[in-house]
C-alpha cells in the first residue's frame, strides 16, 4: 500500500477503493493503463488541367489514382487512403497521356494537421521558340500573366515551364527587358483582345528577337506616344502640342516638299459605317507637332464639290477610307475615289479625282462624279490606248497608284465597278493614265470586267498578253527609271475562272515606255508562306508571305522596301490563328528589302511569325510596331513613317519611324 499512499492522500480504506474503481483496480496481471488514441490521418488531392483521353495515372508512395477528365476545366482527384500527419509525400505522373506533358506543381511535402488541397497537374504541349540578339540576363517571358521563363544571355531558344492545354488560349509577353537591349515578341501575342490557340502539339514557333538598347540604325523609333483613340483638334491650322488625330484606318498619306506628313479621312477605329472620315491633317517632324487643317471633326461628312475644275475655300471631298493617292512635281496631292460619301451623302464606291493645293489650302473638284449611283458608279472605257473625254475608271477602293515623270497619273485596279451599269462591287485589274494637261483618261491595259485572273507568261520576260490578276491592296513603287512596281495584294492568281481571292506575293514591274508587264518573282498561285532564311542575308528562295496592305517605299540605291501587312507568316497553312482555323490571315511586322540587280529578297527586320504586340519603351528608343492596320509615309530620306501599328493597343497610339542603314 505504500505505493497508493504516495498517490492518494486520503485514508488507506478510501484509497483502496478509490484505487479499486478510478486507477483500474482488480488482479489479472494488468498493467492497468489505456493505449493511445490513434493518430490524425489527412488526405491528398488537387486538380488537373488540360488532360485529354485516355487519362493520367498519378502516385503517391504506394498509391494511385486514375485521373479521365480535365480538358476544358480543372478535374478534381484524392488518393484513396489517407495519410497520418508528419507523412512524407510526392506526387508524380506514372501514365502520362499520349504526347502530352504533364507537370506537377505542389506534389512533394510533409503532411500537417490539414488535408492537402493545392497539388496541380498541367498536362497539354510545350510552347516555346527561337531567340536572336540576346546578349544579357535579365529577360523574362510570361504566358498567359502568370507562367514565366527567364532565359539566360546567349540563349538561342526557351521553352516554358507550364504545358498549355490543347486548343486553349495563350498571350505571351515580355516581363522585363534583358540590361541594355529590347527584346519583342513575334506569334503568340493578344491582338485586340483576341489570342492564339494552342495546336494540338509542341508550339515552337514564338519568335523573340533582341537589339540593343541604342542601335541606331536599321530600326525603327517610336517617335510620339498619343493616349487616346479620339481625336483632339484643337484650333483650325493651328499647330499645338495637344492636338492629334483619332485613331483610324486606311486613311490617305502623303509628303509634300518640305518633309511635312499629311493625312485624310479614313475609317475611324471600330466604327461600322462604310465612309468614315474626312478630316485634313498635317504633321511636322521638325516640331512633333500636329495642326489640323480642313475637313470636319464629325464622321461620314458629305463631299462639297463647288465647281470642276475650280478651288474654293469651302470645297472638301467627303468622309472616305482608302483612296489612291499622287503627289505631283509642284507638291501637290491627288487623291482619287474610296469608299464614302459623295455630295447627297449617299455612300459607296467612288471615282471623284480631287487637286489639294497645300500653299492656299484649297481643293479642287478635277473629275468625275459628284453623286454615287448604286454600289458606284460604272466605268466608261472606251477604246484601249485612247484618251477621250468620256473615259472614266469605275469608282473604287484600294486600287494601286503611281505617278510618271510627266505628272501623269496611273491607277490599277482596286476593288469596285467594272463597265456594268448598275453592278454590284468586284476585284479589278484594269490600268488607266490621267493626263492633267488634257483632264482626260486613257484605259491602257487590263480587263473592263471585274474578277479577272493573272497572265504570267514566262518570268522575268515582258510580253504584250501579260497583265495582273484582279487585286486590291497591292504594294508599290518607282524606280529612277520611270518604271512600275508592284507587289502582292488581295485577289486572284493565275487560275483561270477561279473568283474567290486570296492574298499574293508575285512581284511584277510595269513600262511606261513599252506598255508592258512583266512577272519579275513570287509564286503565280495565291495564299503562298513566307521563306524567311536567314535576317539580313540576301537568298534566291527568299520571298514574302503573301499579303495586302503592305506599307512600301524606295530608298536612293533603289531597293524597294516593304512592310507588314495582313496575310501568310513563316507557320502557314499548318498555322491556327486565333479563331482555330486552318487557315487564317494574320497582321505581319516583318522589315523586307528586293534588289532589282539580284533580283532577291531579304528578310531585314522584324518578325517572321503574325500577330504581334507593339514593343515600345520610349522616345528615341528602338523596339517593334504592332502588326495591322495603321498609315504609312515615305519620306524624301527614304524613311518609313508609322502611325498606330495596333490600332487599338492599350488606348495609345503610336507614331513610328524606320531608318535603312546608310539613311
Amino acid at each position: 500500500m505504500e505505493h497508493l499512499y504516495r498517490v492518494c492522500s486520503v485514508p488507506v480504506a478510501a484509497c483502496a477503493l478509490f484505487a479499486l474503481t478510478a486507477c483500474g483496480g482488480g488482479g489479472g496481471g494488468s498493467n492497468n493503463i489505456n493505449p493511445p488514441p490513434p493518430a490524425a490521418t489527412y488526405a491528398i488531392s488537387g486538380t488537373v488541367t488540360g488532360l485529354w483521353p485516355p487519362g493520367v495515372v498519378l502516385v503517391n508512395g504506394n498509391q494511385t489514382v486514375t485521373v479521365t477528365t480535365g480538358s476544358s476545366a480543372p478535374a478534381p482527384f484524392t488518393f484513396p487512403t489517407a495519410v497520418p500527419s508528419g507523412s512524407a509525400y510526392s506526387v508524380t505522373t506514372e501514365t502520362p497521356p499520349a504526347s502530352e506533358t504533364c507537370v506537377v506543381t505542389n506534389g512533394s511535402g510533409t503532411v500537417g494537421n490539414a488535408n492537402v488541397t493545392n497539388v496541380t497537374v498541367t498536362c497539354g504541349y510545350m510552347l516555346g521558340g527561337p531567340i536572336t540578339g540576346l546578349v544579357n540576363n535579365g529577360l523574362v517571358l510570361v504566358n498567359n500573366n502568370t507562367d514565366k521563363a527567364s532565359p539566360a544571355g546567349g540563349a538561342t531558344s526557351f521553352t516554358f515551364p507550364l504545358p498549355v492545354a490543347p486548343d486553349s488560349p495563350f498571350s505571351v509577353t515580355i516581363g522585363a527587358q534583358p540590361s541594355g537591349q529590347l527584346c519583342g515578341v513575334g506569334g503568340g501575342v493578344t491582338v485586340n483582345g483576341t489570342s492564339y490557340l494552342m495546336p494540338e502539339q509542341n508550339d515552337n514557333n514564338i519568335v523573340v528577337p533582341c537589339a540593343q538598347e541604342n542601335a541606331a540604325s536599321g530600326s525603327w523609333i517610336l517617335q510620339s506616344t498619343y493616349a487616346g483613340n479620339a481625336g483632339v483638334y484643337g484650333t483650325l491650322g493651328v499647330p499645338a502640342a495637344g492636338n492629334q488625330p483619332g485613331a483610324r484606318v486606311a486613311a490617305a498619306t502623303w509628303v509634300d516638299a518640305s518633309g511635312a506628313l499629311w493625312l485624310f479621312g479614313g475609317t475611324m477605329s471600330g466604327a461600322d459605317s462604310p465612309g468614315g472620315l474626312n478630316d485634313l491633317w498635317k504633321y511636322d517632324p521638325g516640331t512633333q507637332l500636329w495642326t489640323w487643317m480642313g475637313g470636319s471633326t464629325a464622321q461620314n461628312a458629305s463631299g462639297v464639290y463647288g465647281t470642276r475644275g475650280t478651288a474654293a475655300v469651302a470645297n472638301i471631298p467627303g468622309g472616305r477610307n482608302s483612296s489612291s493617292t499622287w503627289v505631283d512635281a509642284f507638291g501637290k496631292l491627288w487623291l482619287f475615289g474610296g469608299d464614302g460619301y459623295d455630295s447627297a451623302g449617299s455612300g459607296g464606291n467612288l471615282n471623284d479625282l480631287w487637286e489639294y493645293d497645300p500653299s492656299t489650302a484649297q481643293w479642287t473638284w478635277m473629275s468625275g462624279s459628284a453623286t454615287v449611283s448604286g454600289f458606284g458608279d460604272a466605268g466608261v472605257y472606251g477604246t484601249q490606248g485612247t484618251a477621250a473625254p468620256t473615259n472614266m475608271p469605275g469608282g473604287r477602293e484600294d486600287a494601286a497608284s503611281w505617278i510618271d515623270a510627266a505628272d501623269n497619273l496611273w491607277l490599277f485596279g482596286g476593288w469596285g465597278i467594272d463597265a456594268t451599269p448598275n453592278g454590284s462591287g468586284g476585284q479589278l485589274n484594269d490600268l488607266w493614265k490621267y493626263t492633267p494637261g488634257t483632264g482626260q483618261w486613257t484605259w491602257m491595259s487590263g480587263s473592263s470586267t471585274q474578277n479577272h485572273w493573272g497572265v504570267y507568261g514566262a518570268q522575268g520576260t515582258a510580253a504584250t498578253g501579260n497583265t495582273p490578276g484582279a487585286r486590291q491592296s497591292a504594294a508599290t513603287w518607282l524606280d529612277s527609271s520611270g518604271n512600275f512596281w508592284m507587289f502582292g495584294g488581295a485577289g486572284l492568281d493565275s487560275t483561270v475562272d477561279d473568283i474567290i481571292a486570296g492574298v499574293l506575293n508575285d512581284l511584277w514591274e510595269y513600262s511606261p515606255a513599252t506598255g508592258l508587264w512583266t512577272w519579275v518573282n513570287g509564286s503565280n498561285m495565291k495564299d503562298q508562306v513566307g521563306v524567311y532564311g536567314t535576317q539580313g542575308v540576301a537568298a534566291a528562295l527568299n520571298i514574302p508571305g503573301g499579303r495586302g496592305s503592305a506599307a512600301s517605299w524606295i530608298d536612293p540605291s533603289g531597293d524597294l522596301w516593304l512592310f507588314g501587312g495582313s496575310g501568310i507568316d513563316s507557320t502557314m497553312p499548318g498555322f491556327r490563328g486565333p479563331s482555330g482555323s486552318p487557315l487564317a490571315y494574320v497582321g505581319l511586322a516583318d522589315v523586307w528589302k528586293f534588289d532589282p540587280t539580284t533580283g532577291q529578297w531579304t528578310w531585314v527586320n522584324g518578325f517572321s511569325r503574325g500577330n504581334t504586340a507593339t514593343v515600345s519603351q520610349g522616345v528615341g528608343a528602338p523596339g517593334v510596331p504592332g502588326s495591322g492596320g495603321g498609315m504609312y509615309w515615305a519620306d524624301k530620306t527614304g524613311a518609313i513613317w508609322l502611325l498606330n501599328g495596333i490600332i487599338v493597343a492599350n488606348s495609345t497610339m503610336y507614331l513610328w519611324k524606320y531608318t535603312n542603314t546608310g539613311n
